[in-house]
């Protein structure tokens, strides 16, 4: 009889050896979970693999677990990324992959397996698209598809066909069900089920597939015992007819019709149906044929709006490129305009001092011909320039009308002063005929002269040794208007008749042969006309080979001529100071010292004070410490530009009111100095004359504390 000592330690004895046992087992059974060999799939290929609520699901998936219940080999199963599951591979944290295309890249790491599935690659398409049967029908439109993957690969052979990403085939199926895209090429088996899963109608299947192509289940090449295995276990599941079963249970989850034969037979049995209604309910048949009618007509137009959208987007950014164009080539003939008159302010400034310093007959006589030629020649060379800017401004659209009053007469005895030199030279003969009664108009000034200088000059040109003559008519009108007419005729060479719309053609002439004899860019009659017909005019020309042409400009403008005693006296007011002695203090500001030099001489002659600072620092000192009547500021300048010396000088205290006048090369700049916020005196573009600098000082008062005064 054993003593109660002995009970206990054999208690203690069996206890010990069934926990021993127990956590044998737990750790057998966990290294053998370890060591199943371990397949990644893609984690969403519906209805291949897929996950609902985290679990996953798809015919692979329940191929997979019928594969692991009956291979001699135990199996383990998960997803992942597509791409990082090929890298676990690879690294040798898995052991295979599944629903894997064969090439010749993965067959370098992996063995595959007898074929797992087969994928029909197929074209979806719109029910009402009948014109896509085939990869050559989709040459010239848009198909979607996913990034990677065996689709795009088949697109790819074929460059006529334009591919868009999408993001999901759900999304693709929805574009092409509105339209957006023409169609989605997708795995057959894919395809269905997202139309069943999501509820995507309208859109069908074309067959035959494009391409088919056999899946497989990879291992890694130094597993062949494992791939035997896997591919025993595939035998046997096709062998007792689970495969057969998988298949069918999934395929059995596809749309309800997607394939042409299907969406007619469809078509046929709502015929009949609708037969039988008409029969019965004939009120009901008519109104659903009714509501269908309706129905048909909304899809045409719904499918018409987003033809339209689409064109119009497509005339849209057409038009965007068309405005980007003109505009890279505004600016660039806007900044070549400012590299070319800052140095002819110079040239063009000088030639005028010099041949305004030399006279007649003197020693240097030949020197002052030589600084006329220059003058001309660079006024010349200015004026080209001004008419490929106002063409470029005409052709974009942006080209600006001042209405300001006139003095008709006075610009017409101007332009017949501007041309008697010239009339002379050409042994011209010149008249001008105007109404002596004084008529004030209101209108752009600036575009007038221009159009009438234009034509007189045409005139002068192409009539060497004859006649020209100038008439200027005004009609006035009951409504306070006047319709201003001006003829300009000469006998010179003519325009042939078949040619006298040519003129009027921009860079060109009635003869390639004037050009060569005569001169000139074939500019100035084509932006004549446009500039008349902008202002609400026109010019007509009625010419002759050979005895000469008849220009006529008409344009109706404002007749204010009741007021010319009250314009009169505003411009004798601004003209009382005398040119000779302005006896201002101006400070030039200016970044080129030639600029600096020709507008000091210009002043000192006007006998002004002048004053000159090479950049808007130094005009903000200069500023500070002194007070000048007026500050001609140049707006272009390295480091700090003209606008914002200008503000910097206005806010000094004393300088609130500080006449600042705008000097600068860039035409252009109008609506940049209107935005600027700064009340400017004027805008004086380069190049600027004497006479030019001269008009622009008369309105400007002197101030009571002179330039040599300090503050």
């Amino acid at each position: 009889m054993r003593s109660p000592t002995g009970r206990r330690s054999f208690c203690r004895f069996v206890a010990a050896c069934f926990l021993f046992a127990i956590s044998s087992t737990c750790v057998l059974a966990a290294d053998t979970q370890a060591r199943k060999p371990l397949f990644l799939g893609n984690h969403s290929i519906p209805p291949l693999i897929y996950h609902v609520n985290g679990e996953a699901r798809g015919l692979v998936v329940d191929v997979m677990r019928e594969l692991a219940g009956i291979s001699a080999e135990p199996l383990a199963f998960d997803t992942d990324d597509w791409s990082r599951a090929q890298d676990r591979v690879k690294e040798g944290e898995a052991q295979g992959l599944v629903q894997l295309n064969k090439n010749a890249e993965r067959e370098e790491f992996l063995l595959f397996s007898k074929p797992l599935v087969t994928s029909e690659f197929t074209i979806f398409r719109r029910h009402d698209r009948s014109d896509i049967r085939d990869l050559p029908s989709l040459y010239g439109k848009t198909v979607g598809a996913e990034a990677g993957g065996f689709p795009r690969s088949i697109l790819a052979r074929h460059p006529q066909i334009f591919v868009d990403r999408i993001d999901s085939w759900a999304e693709g199926f929805r574009r092409v069900q509105r339209g957006e895209l023409d169609a989605v090429l997708v795995d057959r088996w894919v395809g269905e089920f997202i139309l069943a899963e999501e509820k995507i109608s309208g859109v069908t299947v074309v067959d035959p597939p494009v391409e088919t192509l056999e899946s497989h289940i990879a291992v890694r090449r130094d597993l062949p015992e494992l791939l035997a295995a896997v591919n025993d276990g595939l035998d046997r599941l096709r062998a007792n007819g689970t495969m057969d079963q998988i298949l069918s249970r999934w395929r059995g989850e596809r749309v309800i019709y997607v394939t042409e034969s299907e969406y007619f037979l469809s078509k046929i049995v709502y015929a009949l149906f609708a037969l039988l209604c008409v029969m019965a309910f004939g009120l009901v048949w008519a109104l659903s044929e009714r509501q269908r009618a309706f129905d048909r007509l909304r899809g045409q137009r719904d499918l018409l709006e987003a033809r339209v959208q689409q064109r119009t987007s497509e005339l849209r950014t057409e038009k965007e490129r068309a405005e980007a164009a003109v505009e890279s080539k505004s600016q660039f003939l806007a900044n070549m305009s400012h590299e070319l008159r800052t140095p002819l302010n110079a040239v063009i400034g000088f030639a005028e001092l010099i041949e305004s310093k030399l006279e007649v007959g003197d020693a240097h006589g030949t020197v002052r011909g030589y600084a006329g030629h220059i003058g001309i020649s660079g006024r010349n060379l200015l004026r080209l320039i001004n008419d490929l800017l106002d063409f470029s401004k005409i052709e974009s659209g942006r080209l600006e009308i001042v209405e300001e009053p006139f003095v008709l007469n006075d610009q017409i005895e101007a332009i017949q002063a501007t041309f008697e030199m010239k009339a002379r030279e050409q042994q011209v003969t010149l008249t001008v005929h105007a109404p002596e009664t004084r008529c004030v108009l209101v209108g752009d000034e600036g575009r007038f002269k221009q159009i009438v200088c234009n034509l007189v000059d045409n005139a002068i040109k192409f009539a060497p040794g004859g006649e020209v003559s100038m008439t200027v008519s005004v009609h006035p009108e009951a409504d306070g208007y006047s319709m201003i007419e001006i003829v300009v005729e000469d006998n010179g060479i003519g325009i042939p008749e078949a040619k006298a719309d040519a003129v009027f053609a921009p860079f060109s002439q009635a003869d390639a042969s004037i050009t060569r004899q005569y001169g000139g860019s074939g500019l100035g009659l084509p932006i004549s006309r446009r500039l008349a017909r902008i202002m609400g005019g026109d010019i007509t020309v009625d010419s002759r080979y050979g005895a000469g042409s008849r220009f006529e400009f008409t344009l109706r403008l404002t007749d204010v001529s009741h007021l010319y005693t009250s314009f009169e006296s505003l411009k004798e007011s601004a003209n009382r100071k005398d040119g000779a002695s302005l006896g201002l203090s101006v400070l030039i500001v200016d970044d080129v010292e030639s600029n600096l030099a020709v507008t000091e001489c210009y002043l000192k002659e006007l006998r002004c004070e002048a004053h000159k600072a090479r950049s808007g620092e130094q005009a903000i000192h200069w500023a500070r410490v002194r007070c000048p009547d007026v500050v001609l500021m140049d707006i272009n300048m390295p480091g700090m530009d003209g606008i914002s010396a200008a503000r910097a000088i206005r806010d000094i205290p004393g300088r609130e009111r500080l006449p600042i006048i705008a000097w600068t090369a860039d035409v252009t700049c109008r609506s940049k100095l209107d935005q600027s916020g700064i009340d400017w005196a004027g805008t004086i573009f380069k190049p600027a004359t004497r006479d030019i600098l001269l008009r622009q000082l008369r309105s400007i008062p002197t101030q009571s504390s002179s330039s040599s005064g300090f503050v």
